[in-house]
């Protein structure tokens, strides 16, 4: 079985950077040179059975060099073209019934593009078996009639709701796996109180806790009880302050 990842892939300074996260999968990277009349060379592609989409990406070492992006299946026909801009190029080439085995991807020079030889590049490809994204289309209903919508069955599925904590109510949630198999999760408490609280799931989401120094608070309970230390000192002050006025005003009374 193929280990689970999906590349994002960065471009600086002309060099594709693969960082692995969660998808289904396989991905691989390649290289070459084209020249101002002739594409590079095939990079194969491989698709298992049950995958869906292929995302390949190509950037030119040359930022400046205007790159064209090719697809290909196993039978060798031309299936996609990536033509944006100058460089990166990108394909997201995707089908319910994705054919398995070696499709390849190929770089071409965009004419009259190539300001600099000789024009390499970097790129990288990753597959994934998810749903096909995309809008579902329609049939003709006939002349002057409703078209009938056609609906595509999706392969998402939905586990019941997990509170995550019903004391903190929070709102527009981050939600970050780790690379130990945590799932954190943070969010504002309000406007108001300028604060935020941390949860963590080691269980895959079945069950969250409270991630602070004191594992239950945000902070800890020491100013509190500070507080009301101060508050019961200045109290204390405050009855001596009027024990001590009330002796002075009988002397002075006794006095006269």
């Amino acid at each position: 079985m193929k280990t689970s990842r999906f590349l994002a892939v960065l471009f600086a300074a002309g060099v594709v950077a693969i960082v692995p996260s969660a998808a289904y999968g396989d991905s691989g990277t390649f290289s070459g040179t084209i020249t101002t009349t002739a594409c590079g060379p095939m990079h194969p592609i491989q698709v298992a059975a049950g995958e869906t989409t292929i995302d390949v990406v190509a950037t030119a070492d040359v930022a400046g060099n205007d790159i064209t992006l090719e697809l290909f299946d196993p039978g060798g026909n031309h299936v996609a073209h990536g033509d944006t801009l100058t460089s990166p190029e990108e394909i997201v080439y995707s089908s319910e019934n994705l054919q398995p085995g070696t499709w390849n991807a190929q770089v071409c020079p965009f004419q009259g593009g190539i300001i600099v030889e000789p024009a390499t590049y970097t790129g990288a490809w990753t597959t994934s078996s998810g749903p096909v994204v995309g809008t579902p289309g329609s049939t003709p209903g006939g002349t002057g009639s409703t078209p009938v919508v056609k609906h595509v069955a999706g392969k998402l599925s939905f586990s019941p709701a997990t509170v995550v904590d019903p004391q903190r109510t929070e709102g527009e949630p981050l939600n970050f796996w780790d690379g130990a198999n945590n799932y954190w999760e943070s969010g504002p408490w309000g406007t108001t109180t300028q604060n935020s609280f941390i949860h963590r799931s080691s269980d895959g989401g079945l069950e969250f806790h409270v991630d602070s120094p004191v594992g239950r608070r945000t902070r800890p309970r020491t100013p509190r009880f500070r507080w009301r230390a101060m508050r019961r000192a200045a109290s204390r002050a405050s009855i001596r302050s009027t024990a001590i006025s009330t002796r002075r005003a009988t002397r002075a009374t006794t006095s006269g």
